[in-house]
């Protein structure tokens, strides 16, 4: 008869998943306001959205530090399910144009359904203050 040995209890990750779960940190740590700015000490941000078939409106409120994840996406929250609001174009020229503040707004330009003209609607509308660290001194 023959005899077979138990298998051998895994206690955690394998290494493959470890070296995943690295590189996943890695890229996180990466993308902090930071590393993105670094002349720019704290990021904040007030989204309103509205929809255009009630005008109930939604208010996000963000507030990034030099240490937070430098996410400027907004999903939106609209009937299209996909749609994306990206801020990160204007955040950029807000700051090479040294500017403490800025509006802007946006529509969703996605399509309800395939072959109708309807898009979703949804409107983004966008204030953000920057405030800048201190020049070093020379």
């Amino acid at each position: 008869m023959a005899q077979y040995r138990k298998r051998r209890i895994v206690h955690g990750p394998n290494k493959n998943e470890e070296k995943v779960r690295r590189a996943q940190e890695a890229g996180r740590q990466a993308d902090t306001l930071k590393v993105r700015f670094p002349q720019v000490s704290r990021l904040s941000l007030k989204l309103t959205m509205t929809n255009p078939q009630s005008g109930q409106s939604e208010v996000v409120e963000r507030s990034l530090g030099p240490g937070d994840a430098c996410e400027l996406t907004v999903a939106c929250p609209g009937r299209c399910g996909v749609g994306k609001f990206d801020v990160s174009a204007m955040v950029q020229a807000s700051i090479e144009a040294q500017q403490a503040s800025a509006d802007a707004s946006a529509a969703c330009p996605e399509v309800l359904f395939a072959g109708l003209p309807d898009t979703c609607g949804y409107k983004l509308d966008c204030h953000l203050e920057v405030a800048y660290a201190p020049a070093p001194a020379a």
